[in-house]
């Protein structure tokens, strides 16, 4: 049985092989391909003949393969190929296979639109939220506010008419997007966290001269709120507290964030993308992790810095406040309330420790083979559809 996935994951293709730009190599596919004989990937492939890809990025194999669409980015990008993509996505549907669609996203949602049209049902993930994806700060676009309201309602209306849906969050998304009544549904992060990504004991504070920051987040959009962090840095630098921030993640607000920190006096280094061995070895090396995002689903990122033992620091939007306690949230775009938390952190070690244990025990819930069960019920569930149709 062939399963076609609908993402808006992007794809580099080099002699033939297909490599991810993020998260969705042959280690994500693994889960679908132990339910599945064949994996079908509708994505955005641009091509480079010239680029060395590393194992780990590696996203094509005898048994998964790709429908290309055209290399896009941002809106403006979608706008201009919306046609073409339209057209080569309604020439590949096939009814004989299962289809899920990753939400939201332009691909996922013109996918299950056509899919409707033609009476193929659909099972559909469900990973953010536009109304926070489109919020002020976020995204700089002259229809923001029109674009936020439409993306919001279409994703409720495409969430609603799947035949079965999966959540990563256990029950912020649910709420703003509900299954349909007959519709099967279940909550389940799809961050993959492996025994080895374990530390064996959490973080304990030590008093320093400075303390390092580790944050992670793509910057190709402001989402994740780097501007925010440096903010609250030159906030605790003007009050004698020392920090560095680690900031790891690459994309075209890179250079601005660069000038921003250089500006503001602050002591911050931003990375650009780093192999995985090389992030878990700074999570390792840090003192805590922050990730003030204006909008998320359930961030990977987090879980990853919990499963390290490290003290955290989010925002209240998306999936975060189910992971971290509510001592160590902030509202989004508040600078002064992050420099508050962070000068906590580092004044209370009783309160940064007893944070550390917490969350490493905590993320224990995202181990993967108990996540499992629950994905392979959803799985078979569009199995079981497929077979009666």
């Amino acid at each position: 049985m062939t399963l076609c996935f609908a993402t808006e994951a992007r794809f580099v293709k080099s002699e033939g092989k297909y490599y991810s730009l993020g998260g969705f190599g042959k280690g994500l596919w693994e889960r679908y391909l132990e339910h599945f004989d064949e994996l079908v990937v509708i994505a955005r492939v641009s091509e480079d003949g010239n680029m060395i890809g590393e194992d780990a990025a590696l996203a094509s194999s005898d048994r998964v393969r790709f429908i290309e669409l055209p290399y896009y980015i941002g809106f403006n990008g979608y706008l201009k190929n919306k046609r073409k993509i339209r057209r080569l996505i309604s020439a590949s549907i096939n009814k004989d296979f299962c289809y899920i669609c990753r939400l939201p996203g332009q691909i996922g949602g013109i996918v299950s639109g056509i899919l409707r049209r033609k009476g193929i049902p659909y099972a559909c993930e469900v990973v953010g939220n536009p109304w926070d994806v489109f919020a002020r700060g976020s995204v700089s676009h002259p229809l923001r506010p029109l674009i936020r309201m439409m993306a919001t309602i279409s994703l409720k209306y495409q969430v609603r008419r799947a035949s079965a849906c999966l959540y990563v969050t256990r029950k912020t998304l649910q709420r703003m997007y509900p299954a349909g009544e007959s519709s099967f549904s279940v909550g389940v992060s799809d961050v993959i966290v492996s025994d080895n990504d374990f530390a064996a004991s959490p973080k304990v504070m030590e008093s320093k001269d400075s303390y390092t920051i580790v944050s992670i987040g793509s910057l190709d959009q402001m989402y994740k709120a780097p501007d925010v962090l440096l903010k609250a840095m030159m906030l605790l630098k003007q009050k004698g507290i020392n920090t560095r921030l680690l900031w790891m993640g690459d994309g075209k607000y890179r250079p601005d964030m660069v000038r921003l920190a250089e500006k503001m006096n602050v002591d911050a280094f931003f990375t650009g993308n780093l192999p995985r061995e090389k992030v878990h070895s700074e999570l390792e090396d840090a003192d805590m992790f922050v990730l003030v995002s204006r909008t998320e689903g359930l961030p990977r990122a987090v879980i990853e810095a919990m499963a390290h033992g490290l003290p955290c620091i989010g925002t209240r939007v998306g999936g975060i406040p189910e992971l971290l306690e509510d001592t160590v949230l902030i509202d989004k775009d508040e600078p002064l309330q992050l420099a508050g938390k962070i000068e906590k952190m580092i004044k209370d070690h009783d309160f940064a420790d007893r944070q550390a244990q917490r969350n490493l025990m905590t993320a224990r819930y995202f181990k993967e083979e108990r996540l499992k069960q629950l994905r392979a019920g959803f799985f078979e569930y569009i199995k079981k559809q497929h077979s009666v149709r």
